[in-house]
């Protein structure tokens, strides 16, 4: 029996890609508090109101600067891996847009399916935004979130 807890380190090459994935997905998923807070969500809905050019110092002022230094490093950390991910899009299909489809649900937990169903694509606008400009929502102005 492998116990990695007690004196063996885990070996990630022993385990496929699919799998790790599937576990860094449940991990963030089963987080009590999503990610992305529900404190945020009220400026959602005025993401229609934002344009490309400015959306991703909007996403970083409203959904990024106001989450607790450890969330906001584990959401950094995670977006940057889905960002490389996307790099490699033409060898693995997950572009940014197939990688902001796969957190959505994660990421930012609505109280009901129908707010899932009627603020997803803002929520995928925001992803879209996290993952493929992710040096300008996490590295504005010189600061690193």
């Amino acid at each position: 029996m492998n116990n990695c807890l007690l004196d063996e380190p885990l070996r990630f090459e022993d385990y496929d890609v699919h799998t790790l994935a599937s576990v860094l997905k449940t991990f963030v998923r089963e987080l009590p508090e999503p990610l992305i807070p529900r404190s945020t969500y009220d400026k959602i809905s005025e993401l229609d109101n934002v344009d490309d050019e400015e959306l991703p110092a909007y996403v970083a002022q409203n959904f990024v600067k106001p989450i607790p230094n450890q969330e906001r490093k584990l959401l950094k950390d995670v977006i940057l891996l889905s960002a490389m991910t996307a790099q490699l899009s033409s060898v693995n299909r997950m572009s940014v847009r197939a990688m902001a489809v796969v957190w959505a649900p994660t990421m930012i937990r609505f109280d009901t399916v129908q707010e899932d169903f009627t603020f997803a694509p803002q929520v995928q606008r925001i992803l879209n935004c996290m993952i493929g400009k992710y040096d300008q929502v996490f590295c504005t102005g010189g600061t690193m979130w």
